[in-house]
Order: C-alpha cells, then structure tokens, then sequence
C-alpha cells in the first residue's frame, strides 16, 4: 500500500512540476507570467467572458491571487471589464485574444505531446479514473469537517 501511494504521489508532483515549467518557458515568449496562464486560457475559451468568481473556481485560485493576476493583466492591456465588482465579466481585448489562441495552441501541442503512445480510449478510461480518485479525496477531506489543511 505504502508504494502505490509514494508512486501516485511522486507522479503527481511530477507531472505538476512539468505543467509549471512549460508554462513558464511558453509564458517567457510573449512576456507574461506562467500563473497567468489558465486565466487567459480560460477567458479565450469562453468567448462571453467570466466573472471574478468564475475564474477564482475554474482556476482553483484564493481571490486575492486572482484579484492580482487580473489586475496584471488589464494593465497590460489583455483583458478588461465593462463594470467593477466580482460579478461583471471580464473579457479579453483583441491583444488579449491574439494570446489566447496563442496559449490554446500551445497546450493542445504539449498535450499532443505528451500523450504519445495513449489511445483515444486509454486517455478516456484515465481522464474517468483520476476524476473518481479526485471525487473520493475530495469527499475524504470533506469528512474532515472542513479543515482542509
């Protein structure tokens, strides 16, 4: 038992500490941060924009880190909002876009990458495993009566 879980351990780090260097290398081209990342890849996405709270959830970010990144990143132009508050979307300017598709071509390139030698139906079955391992960690600390530290 004590190995299965030093494995799934160590792969996890492993594969996140990757997903963070390649964003930062891929970010170092264009001049952003790699913690920018999902943000701007999120609004491009979307197409109708995202509130503040949206974002906070769909990137698994505090507020104030979020809060943060945004700022970033209107001040450099890539992304603005109609009206202030945690509830009015947020957009992406046209020099916002021009990265959005930048970074979205990017990932679906990494990701090619690296799943060489997987099967559309092996990733299938993987992508449904890891989800009920998620869903059963989630549901495990949740028992914990909300100190999640």
């Amino acid at each position: 038992m004590e190995n299965r879980f030093i494995k799934f351990s160590n792969l996890i780090l492993e594969i996140n500490r990757s997903i963070q260097r390649i964003k930062n290398q891929e970010m170092n081209y264009v001049g952003l941060k790699g913690s920018q990342v999902l943000c701007l890849y999120n609004l491009y996405i979307s197409k109708e924009g995202l509130s503040h709270a949206q974002l906070c959830d769909i990137c698994h970010e505090d507020k104030g880190a979020m809060t943060r990144t945004i700022k970033e990143l209107e001040l450099a132009d890539y992304l603005y909002s109609s009206k202030s508050g945690y509830k009015s979307p947020i957009k992406l300017t046209d020099k916002g876009r021009v990265v959005g598709e930048f970074i979205s071509n990017k990932i679906d390139e990494r990701f090619q990458e690296g799943s060489q030698g997987i099967g559309a139906g092996e990733r299938e079955l993987f992508y449904k495993q890891l989800e009920l391992i998620s869903e059963n960690l989630i549901n495990i600390c949740e028992n914990y009566g909300g100190n999640n530290d």
